[in-house]
This record gives C-alpha cells, sequence and structure tokens, in this order.
C-alpha cells in the first residue's frame, strides 16, 4: 500500500485544482515574506530587525499553519480520490474542526522545534514543518468526519498509516527537497533562508516559497494511503 500511495500521491497533481490551490499557497506564502520584508525594512535597526525575525519565526508558523489548514480544508475531497474543490455548503460545518486542527499542528510544531535532531530538520529543510503541520491537519481533521462514518458503517478506523510508513513519507518529503536544492545548485542558485532583501532576495524567496511546497507532495501520498486503506475494506 505505501508504494501505491507514492503512485497516488504523484497522480493527484493531475487535477487542475491542485495547482490552483498550490499557485494561491505561494501567493499568500510570498505576500506574507513581503509583510516581513516591510516590518525590518531597509533599516540597521536592532529593534525592527530583532521585530521582524520574531514575527517571521512565531508568526510564521502559525500563518502557514492557518494557510495550511485552508489548503487541506479545500483539497480533502481531491485527496481522498474526488475530483473538485470542498463545496462551499460544507465550509461553515467544517470550520471549527480543521481550525483545532491547526492549533493542534502549530503548538506541536513549535514542541518539536526545541527536540534535538527533529528541531534540526524542521529549522534547516524548508518544507519539513510543512509536510508535518500538514499530516497533522490532516489526520485531526478527517477524523472528525471519516472515522465517525466508518464507526456508523461498522467499518475498522485503523486507515492511518502506521509509525514506518509515516516516516517513510517524511524522508520522501526530505529527499524531495533536498533534491530540489541540489538542482538549484547545479544552476549556480545559493538558496538562502537569511535575507529578506537586496542581493539575495530571490534566493531567500525560492528557499521560503519553492522549496517547502516539495514539502506537501507527501502529504498527497499519506493521503492516498487513507484513501486506498478505506478502498480496500469496502
Amino acid at each position: 500500500m505505501f508504494f501505491k500511495s507514492i503512485i497516488g500521491g504523484l497522480g493527484t497533481l493531475l487535477h487542475w485544482q491542485v495547482w490552483v490551490a498550490l499557485l494561491i499557497y505561494v501567493l499568500a506564502s510570498f505576500g506574507w515574506l513581503m509583510l516581513i520584508g516591510a516590518i525590518m525594512g531597509r533599516s540597521d535597526s536592532g529593534v525592527r530587525q530583532g521585530a521582524g525575525c520574531l514575527t517571521h519565526m512565531i508568526g510564521g508558523t502559525v500563518f502557514h499553519g492557518l494557510l495550511l489548514g485552508l489548503f487541506v480544508l479545500v483539497l480533502t475531497p481531491i485527496m481522498l480520490g474526488g475530483n473538485r474543490f470542498l463545496p462551499l455548503s460544507f465550509f461553515k460545518s467544517l470550520a471549527l474542526p480543521i481550525l483545532v486542527a491547526c492549533i493542534y499542528a502549530i503548538v506541536a510544531v513549535l514542541i518539536l522545534s526545541f527536540v534535538p535532531i527533529i528541531g534540526n530538520l524542521i529549522s534547516d529543510i524548508p518544507g519539513v514543518a510543512d509536510f508535518i503541520k500538514g499530516v497533522i491537519i490532516f489526520r485531526f481533521f478527517s477524523e472528525s468526519y471519516i472515522e465517525t462514518e466508518l464507526r456508523r458503517a461498522g467499518l475498522p478506523t485503523e486507515i492511518y498509516p502506521g509509525f514506518w510508513a509515516s516516516i517513510g513519507y517524511l524522508l520522501i518529503a526530505i529527499v524531495l527537497i533536498y533534491g530540489c536544492w541540489l538542482g538549484f545548485s547545479l544552476l549556480g542558485v545559493k538558496i538562502s533562508k537569511s535575507r529578506f532583501y537586496e542581493d539575495e532576495s530571490v534566493n531567500f524567496l525560492i528557499g521560503s516559497i519553492v522549496l517547502p511546497l516539495f514539502g506537501l507532495l507527501p502529504l498527497f501520498m499519506y493521503a492516498k494511503h487513507v484513501y486506498l486503506a478505506i478502498e480496500r475494506m469496502i
């Protein structure tokens, strides 16, 4: 099932809705970085620089957690084998579950950031935090209605990837991100996560916006594992 989910996750990219959602995700991330850049400005003021960094680290985790929540919300039907966005009529009833899932994800990533090794992965590899938050959001959000329906049908609820499968998806995210990193390096582009302006601004945007997208692809694979598990039971 693990390898089938990889192929199925890649197949999710065949839906035009996914590319629209990814474009909106990129534009929102870009807008956030522009806000951080405006806070920091070109001044050498330690106060403004510190405020910008603090907003980027903490506020960025919260912002991207909520953004990922919206991303997962609208794409869950497609990630689970459908072919369209979540209907608008469902947004009101699912707003609370997705918000709770986002809070869980944000708190979890903030805590994991202080754990040795895992914290280094989150801080040093763009996209790892997005994958972890995406999985947590999808897990808690989907539980609110998928497992309920399975229980009503008298079916087992063990549909989510186990520990080792989850580690496998995480490793795929890391490999994809490093592969993209290597590709840009071969093109002579040095990716940076520490500059907001001047000569390295483009490199910073690549490191902060483009690479994290590769952390979302294994999220599709994780969701496809759930779909395959449900399909096998039915």
